[in-house]
């Protein structure tokens, strides 16, 4: 892709990001106009989006648009981005109890960590996507429980977490390909992972 025609897009993008957010006839429009134009759209991400979209280096240097949190699916962009300040000045979070523990369960609730784990924003927390969308309840608690100690980080002093039941997703088979990606047509809006042609 050339500067130029990133330059362009850049414009475009900027006027058009806050109007894309939650309307899902167009950002199916925004991801084809980013294929025209040879941008990589990168996939939601806990520890790298943004709550809207974002420009950001690849690992190769080269221009990429990033999924914003705010855009997927009855999440809402107001409590994303309560989510990414906490992110921004605490660090990256490294697992699923690590964010649980540190957001508050008013900010995200059971149903946004199920449309967050359908549309792949906690992959790098934990890449199989059943696993943490069956999990919410054990997360949601573990989020109150963390919320309600007055020491947080007590919750983890002088104690081993795999020896506490809560602390451990449950084991289980994720999703077939196709199932993956319905749902994760429903929560971005297009299929962003792979398309169920490839298979």
């Amino acid at each position: 892709m050339s500067s130029n025609n990133f330059k362009k897009a850049q414009e475009w993008f900027e006027n058009l990001r806050d109007d894309i957010v939650n309307n899902i006839e167009k950002l199916a429009g925004f991801k084809q106009e980013l294929d025209r134009l040879e941008i990589p759209l990168l996939p939601p991400s806990k520890n790298y989006s943004k709550a809207i979209f974002n420009v950001e280096k690849t690992s190769k240097g080269s221009n990429a648009v990033r999924y914003a949190l705010g855009a997927i699916k009855n999440v809402g962009e107001q409590a994303m981005d309560i989510l990414v300040k906490e992110r921004e000045e605490n660090g990256l979070f490294s697992d699923m109890f690590s964010l649980t523990a540190r957001v508050d369960p008013q900010v995200i609730n059971k149903r946004q960590l199920e449309n967050l784990s359908k549309a792949g924003a906690f992959d790098e927390l934990c890449d199989n996507r059943r696993q943490v969308f069956e999990s919410v309840e054990i997360l949601s608690r573990h989020a109150e429980t963390s919320r309600r100690d007055i020491n947080q980080g007590s919750l983890f002093d002088n104690v081993d977490e795999g020896t506490i039941d809560n602390l451990i997703l449950p084991a289980k088979a994720d999703w077939k390909i196709n199932d993956k990606l319905r749902y994760e047509q429903e929560s971005l809006g297009f299929f962003l992972s792979a398309h169920p042609h490839d298979n």
